[in-house]
């Protein structure tokens, strides 16, 4: 299929190419690859790979898109999967050569994989292929056409349990035709949804007050949402378990570690904070100059932060205090006008971070000092 060329930032361009390295570089093993089925890596969003990884910046191959990328690849077997914008794709994981692709309204969702289905989030609703052969499953509308202006809602990326499927969905925008009798219809929608991955059905769905664009995360029987608000939710029924308010909408999606939660919150996305809470409690938080809209992987003890202006910061889990940081560059792009972009969320693997800055620097660094130990551009 031809590759339409678009215009696009550079730190766009830079940022996707960055993204399909991290995962290559975590996950390329001839004799056993390490699946990276989903938005950072696994329901409950460690981010954390448990494969060996690479110590050097030698690059096995590239595949260029042709056009932004929105969206991390994933890796399941000899396959690696990529939602480019408006196709879904198929590489081969050893040669980077095309084994299928197809023509998808895709934009800005990590596809998920769980066997040989891939379910991914669309312009309008969501979509399933057969993994082998890119053949479309079945696609469902979230939307009524003619309630939203075409591209004004957003889909966030799907997490797969069992035969489930969760993932946030909404609106900035206000219905063209408000004419549903709930209150709540007639405002912005936004919503957990729950649907079978066999047929795409419906199952349930919960409101949530925010811009639900953060992906779920799912641990322990629970579902976490972080919008405005951080949710937890029965993923049988929609059901609230409980709700923890913030003055602001939150940042990255929610990363679960036994029954905690790490959670960005975002001040007029200026200044952030990264807090650890469980259900209700705070038990430390950590102030940020700049946005953090990334995931906050953790592995060893250690939650790995990186804000806009491309500072990352490593905290020791049990205290928030900040073991060390290191500035990976980027800022001058927004002060050039690029506000848009945003680093992309680091990726754990054998006590390496790897993580892709909007200047276009790929770095892997040591989790345990922060040593650099190699960079790309």
């Amino acid at each position: 299929m031809a590759h339409h060329k678009e215009q696009s930032n550079v730190g766009e361009k830079m940022r996707w190419m960055l993204l399909l390295r991290i995962v290559l570089g975590i996950g390329m093993s001839s004799e056993s690859p390490n699946d990276w089925p989903m938005f950072m890596h696994d329901p409950e969003h460690t981010g954390t790979a448990s494969c060996a990884a690479p110590d050097t910046a030698f690059i096995l191959w590239e595949y260029d898109t042709g056009v932004p990328v929105a969206a991390s690849p994933v890796v399941v077997g000899d396959k690696v999967f990529l939602a480019a914008h408006g196709e879904m794709i198929a590489l081969q994981i050893d040669t980077g050569s095309v084994i299928w692709s197809k023509e998808v309204p895709v934009m800005g969702s990590t596809p998920a994989v769980s066997g040989d289905t891939i379910v991914v989030g669309t312009l309008s609703g969501f979509a399933a292929l057969n993994s082998e052969t890119g053949e479309l499953l079945w696609e469902r509308l979230i939307w009524e056409p003619y309630c939203y202006p075409y591209g004004e809602y957003f889909i966030s990326s799907p997490v797969i349990v069992g035969n489930r499927v969760y993932v946030g969905t909404g609106t900035n925008q206000m219905p063209v035709m408000p004419t549903a009798e709930d209150e709540r219809l007639r405002q912005p929608l936004k919503y957990v949804i729950c649907m079978d991955i066999e047929s795409g059905e419906k199952l349930w769905r919960t409101y949530v007050n925010g811009y639900a664009f953060s992906s779920p995360a799912f641990s322990d029987n629970v579902l976490y949402m972080s919008a405005a608000t951080c949710y937890a939710i029965n993923p049988d029924d929609g059901e609230l378990y409980w709700t923890h308010n913030f003055d602001y909408p939150l940042g990255g999606s929610p990363v679960i570690v036994d029954d905690s939660i790490i959670i960005a919150v975002r001040s007029h996305y200026e200044d952030s904070k990264v807090l650890r809470i469980e259900k209700t409690t705070i038990l430390w938080s950590r102030d940020f100059e700049g946005d953090v809209s990334s995931a906050t992987p953790v592995s060893q003890g250690k939650v790995v932060v990186i804000t806009i202006k491309g500072d990352l910061y490593v905290l020791d889990f049990e205290t928030g205090d900040i073991l060390w940081s290191k500035n990976l560059g980027g800022e001058y792009l927004i002060k050039l006008g690029f506000i848009n972009t945003h680093p992309c969320s680091p990726s754990i693997a054998d006590g390496k971070i790897y993580v892709g800055t909007v200047n276009g620097l790929f770095s892997c660094l040591d989790l345990e000092t922060g040593e650099t130990m190699w960079q790309y551009q």
